[in-house]
């Protein structure tokens, strides 16, 4: 997996793509976050499956993305500070499109 990372604000930006097969192509903002998390997907071009997980692999939340849907905003008031870990299914892609992101409350 690719890492790239820039900043914004004071914040920084992950940009995740898997090595081979197509990539849906997603950045993440803020990083850490309190309150939300913002993820830009780029080249959605059929429904997918997001799915927000934590460090035991536990599903906390599932979230349908339509095509074309640039941006998934997620409220991470309920979740308790640590590390989440998202993933994007979509029959388009070879493997999940994955990222890691941390809660600070």
């Amino acid at each position: 997996t690719q890492q790239v990372y820039g900043l914004i604000g004071h914040y920084y930006a992950s940009s995740i793509k898997p090595i081979g097969g197509d990539s849906i192509g997603t950045q993440l903002y803020p990083n850490p976050a309190a309150d939300h998390v913002f993820i830009s997907v780029n080249n959605l071009n059929q429904s997918a499956n997001m799915e927000i997980s934590n460090m035991n692999g536990q599903v906390l939340q599932q979230l349908p993305l339509n095509p074309g849907q640039k941006t998934v905003n997620i409220d991470t008031h309920s979740l308790p500070t640590g590390v989440y870990i998202y993933s994007i299914h979509s029959p388009g892609i070879s493997e999940p499109e994955t990222g890691k992101f941390l809660v600070a409350h």
